[in-house]
């Protein structure tokens, strides 16, 4: 089995792919080629092909900020790498499992055995971090300017970032996202033992493996509590709270179709069809400590004709399967196979709560989803907010960058980071 990989860089796949899938992948300049058994092959080559299209959704540029509690003792601020349990992610076998152990960066308190930092870093092997090889450096950011830092240069990396992209004008028809994302930013392939300094931690290798896990349950289920806090108010109980996401590759380029429900008959139709996905800026700010961490992102896309022969897979697929599956996803992979080529994941929108005040709005949501290549349905809970400053997010732009954005995108990410604060105390 060969799969063509002309867009993407050899040095960007490290194999992993094959380990998951018990076949053999050898990579060159221009293809993969994966021996094995069928089902082996089958599933490494969708293994491969999801890793070809993150690495075509990286960003443009991107930032990795560390809050520093108080900027006076930065020098004396040290961290480790603490173990993070994605309850998502099942790998049965133990080698694979220690290999793509996901970590977090916690700060040092005190010990209250009076010894210092100091004295604890000898105890622990050293100050300096190890890098080992990354398992899946398609995750990583690559460095436009400097990716690690703190959060105490927001504003510099704002403006840096915003310039940068408004250099480029958009394709006509694209459309722009603004987004703040509350999660747990984690890391692969690093020294559990390590200590770390502020500024070891700004020397990061730039193709360092690093993911943003969007589920955390707890700031998803204790939203309301937050919100009565912060005085945010329900939005209407009549807004649409559930939708279908299906993810296609096509010539190596995402496409994504959107389902929702019928006014007429609540079955399932298609209201868009975007390509051009494109997340062309990161910026997470990650607390060093128990509070969730953040990521602004800005998303492009662009609107395309929506065929009938598109309209009448998605027709005649509710005909043949009229009732979700016993996990509730009313379309799976498997229906596809024969009619509609290049799935490769399926996402379904079960819940949604949104809450507003006079300036941003937070939204909560359950999905569901189904994703080529791995063997479990996955459930998140993910909690986002917007600026209500923002233009909205079917609205055509013709650059990113805009003269108040900087602003509007600190003020948000001051606010996301009052709500994370909470989130500990509720």
């Amino acid at each position: 089995m060969a799969l063509s990989l002309t867009s993407l860089e050899p040095r960007e796949l490290t194999g992993g792919e094959s380990n998951l899938s018990g076949a053999k992948i050898l990579f060159n300049s221009k293809s993969a080629i994966i021996s094995g058994n069928y089902l082996q092959q089958e599933k490494a080559g969708a293994l491969v092909e999801e890793s070809v299209s993150r690495f075509n959704s990286k960003p443009v540029i991107g930032s990795i900020l560390l809050v520093i509690d108080d900027i006076n003792r930065f020098k004396d601020t040290k961290y480790l790498f603490t173990e993070f349990v994605d309850k998502n992610e099942c790998i049965k076998n133990e080698l694979l499992r220690q290999k793509f152990q996901q970590y977090l960066i916690k700060s040092i308190k005190e010990p209250n055995n009076g010894r210092t930092i100091d004295e604890l870093a000898d105890v622990l092997g050293g100050r300096n971090l190890e890098i080992t090889d990354a398992p899946n450096k398609s995750n990583s950011i690559r460095r436009k300017q400097s990716v690690f830092d703190t959060a105490d240069r927001l504003d510099e990396v704002l403006k840096n970032t915003l310039n940068h992209l408004s250099i480029k004008p958009l394709e006509p028809g694209q459309k722009i996202k603004f987004r703040v994302y509350f999660g747990r930013q984690t890391f692969f392939g690093v020294n559990p033992q390590a200590i770390l300094s502020v500024n070891d931690f700004r020397k990061f290798s730039e193709y360092i493996s690093t993911t943003f896990v969007h589920s955390l349950p707890k700031t998803h289920e204790n939203l309301e509590k937050i919100c009565e806090r912060f005085e945010l108010k329900p939005d209407d109980p009549n807004e649409e709270n559930e939708s279908i996401s299906i993810t296609l590759l096509e010539n190596d380029q995402r496409k994504k179709i959107k389902l929702c429900r019928s006014k007429e008959d609540g079955s399932w139709e298609i209201e868009k069809v975007v390509k051009n996905i494109k997340r062309v800026a990161i910026i997470s700010v990650i607390s060093g400590s128990e509070i969730p961490d953040l990521r602004f992102m800005v998303k492009t896309k662009r609107d395309i004709y929506i065929s009938p022969k598109l309209k009448n897979i998605i027709k005649d697929l509710q005909t043949e399967r009229p009732v979700p599956d016993e996990n509730g996803l009313r379309f799976k992979l498997s229906d596809f196979e024969g009619k509609l080529d290049g799935v490769i994941h399926v996402r379904q929108k079960i819940n949604k709560n949104s809450y507003s005040n006079d300036k941003f709005k937070i939204t909560k949501v359950t999905e569901i989803s189904e994703m080529k290549g791995k063997d479990q349905i996955k459930t998140d809970y993910n909690v986002s907010l917007k600026n209500l400053r923002w233009r909205k997010d079917n609205q055509e732009a013709t650059k990113v960058g805009f003269d108040n954005d900087v602003e509007s995108i600190r003020e948000t990410i001051e606010f996301a980071r009052e709500i994370a604060k909470s989130v500990i105390n509720t």
